[in-house]
């Protein structure tokens, strides 16, 4: 998110949890601290199909657009969620909350995503959430 405060790009952020939030891409400080703000406050609570959920949200998507998953999950479900945005001509990337996960998963994880050619990135905790994305803890 800071890298793309920094560049002056338009980010959007479809959050699905126990309620689905969705801003719109925009660009500027206002809406970098609005998604900021929303991703430091964000809670495991998810009850919803992340698949059908993306597409509902298709429209607020914008080709060549940067889509990150922000998830505990793995395997089939994100993966056809990562593929789905893949074929959208969109950038996918999956952070993913893993305090269950083995490292020997862990690793296969990250070695499935990277021969997609996705970018992944581990996080131990949610609470760690915003250090990772360039954010300050309150």
């Amino acid at each position: 998110l800071e890298y793309g405060l920094k560049q002056d790009m338009a980010i959007g952020l479809i959050s699905i949890g126990s309620d689905i939030a969705i801003l719109e891409p925009h660009r500027g400080q206002g809406h970098y601290q609005q998604m900021m703000e929303h991703l430091i406050d964000v809670q495991a609570d998810g009850k919803h199909a992340l698949l059908n959920i993306l597409k509902d949200c298709a429209r607020q998507m914008s080709r060549g657009g940067f889509a990150v998953i922000i998830s505990p999950q793995d395997g089939e479900i994100v993966s056809a969620a990562l593929n789905w945005l893949n074929q959208r001509q969109m950038i996918p990337c999956h952070i993913w909350i893993s305090t269950h996960l083995s490292m020997n998963r862990a690793e296969a994880w990250r070695s499935m995503l990277k021969s997609r050619g996705y970018l992944g990135y581990r996080v131990n905790a949610l609470e760690d959430l915003s250090d990772v994305l360039g954010g300050k803890k309150g």
